[in-house]
Protein backbone atom coordinates (compact mmCIF):
# COMPACT_ATOMS: atom_id res chain seq x y z
CA UNK A 1 0.00 0.00 0.00
CA UNK A 2 1.10 3.36 -0.31
CA UNK A 3 1.28 5.83 2.76
CA UNK A 4 -0.89 8.51 2.44
CA UNK A 5 -3.27 10.52 5.08
CA UNK A 6 -6.86 10.12 4.29
CA UNK A 7 -8.27 13.21 2.11
CA UNK A 8 -9.87 14.46 5.23
CA UNK A 9 -7.28 15.59 6.56
CA UNK A 10 -6.67 16.09 10.19
CA UNK A 11 -5.49 19.45 10.42
CA UNK A 12 -8.25 20.65 11.68
CA UNK A 13 -9.09 18.46 13.67
CA UNK A 14 -10.19 19.39 17.76
CA UNK A 15 -7.18 18.36 20.24
CA UNK A 16 -8.93 15.39 21.99
CA UNK A 17 -8.88 13.37 18.33
CA UNK A 18 -6.38 10.84 18.01
CA UNK A 19 -4.85 8.20 15.81
CA UNK A 20 -4.36 4.72 16.31
CA UNK A 21 -3.08 2.35 13.61
CA UNK A 22 -1.31 -0.73 12.77
CA UNK A 23 1.46 -1.81 10.55
CA UNK A 24 2.87 -5.19 9.60
CA UNK A 25 7.06 -5.88 9.22
CA UNK A 26 7.64 -9.32 8.00
CA UNK A 27 10.70 -10.67 10.07
CA UNK A 28 11.33 -13.92 8.71
CA UNK A 29 10.03 -16.52 6.08
CA UNK A 30 6.76 -16.89 7.94
CA UNK A 31 7.06 -14.82 11.11
CA UNK A 32 5.96 -10.98 10.96
CA UNK A 33 5.53 -7.66 13.83
CA UNK A 34 2.43 -6.17 14.17
CA UNK A 35 2.66 -3.04 15.81
CA UNK A 36 -0.34 -0.99 16.99
CA UNK A 37 0.62 3.19 17.31
CA UNK A 38 -0.84 6.04 18.82
CA UNK A 39 -0.20 9.41 17.71
CA UNK A 40 -1.98 12.50 17.63
CA UNK A 41 -2.43 13.24 13.86
CA UNK A 42 -2.49 10.59 10.79
CA UNK A 43 0.09 12.33 9.25
CA UNK A 44 2.13 12.10 11.78
CA UNK A 45 1.62 8.27 12.01
CA UNK A 46 2.48 7.74 8.13
CA UNK A 47 5.59 9.86 8.07
CA UNK A 48 6.75 8.10 10.98
CA UNK A 49 6.40 4.44 9.53
CA UNK A 50 7.78 5.72 6.33
CA UNK A 51 10.76 7.32 7.77
CA UNK A 52 11.58 4.50 10.20
CA UNK A 53 10.18 1.54 9.25
CA UNK A 54 11.00 0.95 5.41
CA UNK A 55 9.26 -1.52 3.73
CA UNK A 56 6.55 -2.05 6.49
CA UNK A 57 2.61 -2.51 5.43
CA UNK A 58 0.38 0.24 6.70
CA UNK A 59 -3.53 -1.04 7.65
CA UNK A 60 -6.31 0.60 8.74
CA UNK A 61 -6.03 3.84 10.55
CA UNK A 62 -8.73 5.03 13.42
CA UNK A 63 -9.34 8.07 15.11
CA UNK A 64 -10.62 8.34 18.17
CA UNK A 65 -10.83 10.44 21.72
CA UNK A 66 -9.87 9.07 25.03
CA UNK A 67 -13.11 9.06 27.39
CA UNK A 68 -10.71 10.32 30.42
CA UNK A 69 -9.21 13.99 28.79
CA UNK A 70 -6.88 13.67 31.93
CA UNK A 71 -5.57 10.19 32.43
CA UNK A 72 -6.86 8.21 29.28
CA UNK A 73 -5.48 4.75 27.95
CA UNK A 74 -6.76 2.52 25.60
CA UNK A 75 -6.57 -1.33 25.56
CA UNK A 76 -6.33 -3.81 22.35
CA UNK A 77 -8.02 -6.52 22.85
CA UNK A 78 -6.70 -9.44 20.92
CA UNK A 79 -8.42 -12.32 22.54
CA UNK A 80 -10.99 -12.85 19.93
CA UNK A 81 -8.04 -12.92 17.34
CA UNK A 82 -5.83 -15.30 18.99
CA UNK A 83 -9.07 -18.12 18.73
CA UNK A 84 -7.23 -20.36 15.99
CA UNK A 85 -8.70 -19.41 12.11
CA UNK A 86 -6.61 -22.07 10.91
CA UNK A 87 -4.03 -24.56 12.54
CA UNK A 88 -0.61 -22.60 12.42
CA UNK A 89 -1.07 -19.36 13.15
CA UNK A 90 -0.17 -18.00 16.71
CA UNK A 91 -0.21 -14.51 18.00
CA UNK A 92 2.16 -13.27 20.66
CA UNK A 93 1.84 -9.88 22.42
CA UNK A 94 5.40 -8.43 23.52
CA UNK A 95 3.34 -7.09 26.96
CA UNK A 96 0.72 -7.46 28.58
CA UNK A 97 -1.96 -6.18 28.61
CA UNK A 98 -1.80 -4.01 25.39
CA UNK A 99 -2.83 -0.74 26.98
CA UNK A 100 -1.51 2.52 25.49
CA UNK A 101 -1.73 6.35 27.90
CA UNK A 102 -3.04 9.61 26.63
CA UNK A 103 0.18 10.54 28.49
CA UNK A 104 2.27 9.05 25.99
CA UNK A 105 0.33 9.83 22.84
CA UNK A 106 0.29 13.48 23.73
CA UNK A 107 4.39 13.52 24.73
CA UNK A 108 5.58 11.95 21.42
CA UNK A 109 7.82 14.22 19.48
CA UNK A 110 9.53 15.83 22.84
CA UNK A 111 12.58 14.94 23.94
CA UNK A 112 11.41 12.38 26.67
CA UNK A 113 9.66 10.14 24.21
CA UNK A 114 10.87 10.57 21.17
CA UNK A 115 9.11 7.70 19.56
CA UNK A 116 5.44 7.22 19.41
CA UNK A 117 3.55 4.58 21.39
CA UNK A 118 2.94 1.38 20.82
CA UNK A 119 2.50 -2.57 21.35
CA UNK A 120 4.10 -4.85 19.30
CA UNK A 121 3.05 -8.77 18.35
CA UNK A 122 4.39 -10.97 16.92
CA UNK A 123 2.89 -13.24 14.53
CA UNK A 124 3.50 -16.58 13.04
CA UNK A 125 1.94 -18.24 10.19
CA UNK A 126 1.73 -20.86 8.30
CA UNK A 127 2.20 -20.08 4.15
CA UNK A 128 -0.88 -22.18 3.00
CA UNK A 129 -2.90 -22.00 6.10
CA UNK A 130 -5.86 -24.27 5.23
CA UNK A 131 -9.03 -24.52 8.27
CA UNK A 132 -9.11 -28.30 7.16
CA UNK A 133 -5.38 -29.30 7.90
Amino acid sequence: RKLQAPDDSDAHEPENIYTGGMYYQKIGSNKWWLRFMVTQKVEVFLQYIKDNHIGAIPDEVIRFSFQDPVSGRIQLNIFSIEQEVCRGWRIEPHKEPLVLSKRDADLFGSKDLPIPPSCLITVWAKLSCDPEE
